[in-house]
């Protein structure tokens, strides 16, 4: 069988999936799919008060989600000693961590951004099913989380390989159109190209 090509988030998704089947042992939280962790935020920022701000809750709960994403990424904790150098916003983004973490537990969930603290249970749930090669092709640069999560899959026996993609020559050339409109169409057209390589390079083979 040909290997599964999975984005990084798709992969730790579909893990989760595989080892919620395992009914011999306690269950996992449940994946929050991303837009109702969007709808737990916005209440949690409602519920605070925050509603009463320009922006609104809504847009709040959708940078404090990101902020969220990139310190569980990033292993990024905070203690009683950044209290002295809280400014209003990340004392605001402190409190509704909290109010996030606290509201997860008591419902069982997880986030797409705390799954690698989950993976080396959900591996010991796989068994014999588990992957026997994890490429990591074209990461430039691991995350925290990312690195750990490799870990956890050779803890567990799994091979791990990191590809990085090759860099191919690039000639710069001068194209001439006739029109400022048919300018626009070819660079949209190049833009539109890169987008899609970079969807594709931003992926693990497992």
């Amino acid at each position: 069988l040909p290997p599964d090509v999975l984005p990084w988030e798709s992969w730790l998704a579909r893990l989760h999936e595989v080892a919620s089947f395992d009914e011999r042992s306690p269950p996992l939280p449940a994946l929050l799919p991303r837009h109702l962790e969007r709808l737990a935020w916005e209440a949690i920022v409602s519920r605070a008060g925050e509603d009463e701000t320009l922006v609104g809750p809504a847009v709040l709960a959708r940078e404090a989600q990101g902020a969220w994403r990139l310190a569980q990424e990033w292993q990024l904790k905070s203690g009683p000693a950044d209290e002295a150098f809280a400014t209003e916003d990340t004392a605001a983004f402190s409190r509704w961590s909290r109010a996030w973490e606290a509201e997860s537990l008591k419902r069982g969930w997880v986030d797409e951004a705390r799954l690698p603290s989950l993976v080396p249970a959900m591996l010991d749930r796989l068994g014999a099913h588990k992957p026997r090669l994890v490429v990591a092709y074209a990461f430039d640069l691991l995350k925290p989380s990312q690195r750990d999560v490799l870990a956890a899959c050779e803890s567990a026996g799994i091979a791990v390989a990191h590809v990085v993609s090759l860099a191919q020559p690039v000639k710069p050339g001068v194209v001439t159109l006739p029109s400022p409109r048919e300018e626009l169409e070819i660079a949209a057209h190049w833009a539109r190209s890169r987008d899609r390589k970079s969807t594709r390079l931003n992926s693990s083979h497992t």
